[in-house]
């Protein structure tokens, strides 16, 4: 410890706490402290020069010298006292600096090469001293105490370090996902996004956005699937040229999927959805893509309508369900107790499952939609103008008022009765 002697005086000022540096300063003495000042600002420096041109750069601020400074003060303190590894104190600016990491989205494998970029450095500095102190017959011996001391407690801080990046990941991802819904949901209501709404989201609300809304087919809870879709959003937004992807869990089994992009969704944007691969267990529907805030607002309330319909019809018609598909239906079912009261009501006569009372409602719907032209419906249905003209006379004689009355109370009951059967069950 005598031997840490810093090159300059005055050198950095020290990173760390007051009380860091005092306590190093009782244990190792104030020159071999400010050795420890002064090398781990010159390591932090030296990272960042020789990995600035590499693919993924590793980025020394004031954090993390703030972190090294404190590992290595801890690391001399500890070896001056005799500290057995399993006794060390990671140091908390060290613990801080990855809490913040994770924040920042960095993730854990360039967190831990920043450790081991950093440890090297220090055993190689440590190693330089013992090189011009030790004699030579003793420097074997010596090399080898100082490697086991120096491995025995970068394990541990690394381990530490590790299990509070963990910890912080788990806190972290459910504070962020509770914060992404609370301001999806005011943006819903129509409240103007906070200052942080973009930041928090990872959204331009500039953009244009395309939400769907995925929902699984079968109860029950299956972590394998978090991971398909979070997959099928990424990949569908490749397929949509989104720069921008966001996915938040809802209850009962649903995920809200956000695709943005600084350019309007042009051509066939379900068709690509659908083409992209949705799991074979879920349902996606697909609101209308729209610019801005309000846009946003506006893509998220024709998906859940779009979904509304989607929950009401058999999951074997389709997995992928476009608000510019069922944007009447969704309209008839908003309030879905309702309709089906209506559907009923309407068509009463006209209702139960049996294959000859439904083949009477979908040639009268035929019928009125052409309408009222036999020839067409007839066309439509590959049957002939006399046995559309039949079932047509007998449809009327069950509801008990002709074709020609209530025209569009009656059609729309019956696009109602066509797209959910449960209603006339």
């Amino acid at each position: 410890m005598d031997a840490l002697i810093p090159t300059v005086d005055p050198g950095p000022a020290p990173a760390s706490s007051t009380a860091v540096i005092a306590s190093a300063t009782d244990a190792i003495g104030s020159r071999a402290t400010a050795w420890a000042v002064e090398t781990a600002n010159r390591i932090c420096a030296e990272i960042n020069v020789e990995t600035e041109d590499t693919p993924r750069p590793l980025h020394m601020g004031d954090l993390e010298r703030q972190g090294c400074e404190a590992c290595l003060l801890t690391v001399l303190t500890a070896i001056a006292r005799h500290v057995p590894a399993n006794q060390l104190e990671v140091p908390a600016e060290a613990i801080n600096q990855v809490r913040v990491t994770v924040r920042q989205g960095t993730s854990l494998d360039l967190v831990l090469r920043t450790v081991w970029a950093a440890h090297t450095r220090v055993q190689d500095a440590l190693l330089s001293v013992l090189d011009q102190e030790v004699v030579p017959n003793a420097l074997g011996s010596e090399v080898r105490a100082l490697n086991a001391k120096l491995f025995a407690y970068v394990d541990v801080i690394v381990r530490e370090l590790t299990e509070n990046y963990e910890d912080e990941r788990s806190l972290w991802h459910g504070r962020l996902s509770a914060a992404r819904r609370r301001i999806i949901d005011e943006i819903v209501a129509g409240q103007d996004p906070s200052d942080d709404a973009q930041q928090v989201l990872g959204l331009q609300l500039n953009h244009h956005h395309l939400v769907a809304v995925c929902r699984s087919n079968s109860s029950g809870y299956d972590p394998a699937r978090d991971v398909a879709v979070s997959r099928a959003a990424q990949v569908i937004g490749r397929a949509l040229g989104a720069v921008s992807i966001l996915t938040l869990e809802r209850p009962e089994g649903v995920t809200e999927m956000i695709w943005s992009s600084p350019g309007a969704l042009e051509g066939c944007y379900a068709d690509r959805i659908a083409q992209s691969g949705v799991p074979a267990w879920a349902t996606l529907s697909v609101g209308m893509p729209a610019q801005g805030a309000s846009g946003l607002r506006e893509s998220h309330r024709t998906a859940h309508q779009a979904s509304a319909v989607a929950r009401l019809r058999p999951t074997h018609e389709g997995r992928v369900w476009a608000y510019e598909d069922v944007k009447l239906l969704a309209l008839l079912v908003g309030d879905s107790e309702r309709a089906e009261e209506y559907t009923r009501r309407t068509l009463a006569g006209l209702t139960g499952h049996r294959a000859k009372t439904a083949d009477l409602r979908e040639t009268l719907r035929h019928y009125l939609l052409a309408g009222r032209s036999r020839q067409a419906a007839a066309q439509e249905l590959h049957l002939a103008p006399t046995t559309v003209a039949y079932r047509v006379r007998r449809a009327e004689e069950l509801l008990g008022r002709s074709s020609t009355e209530a025209v569009i109370e009656t059609l729309v009951a019956l696009e109602l009765a066509h797209a959910f059967p449960s209603f006339v069950d």
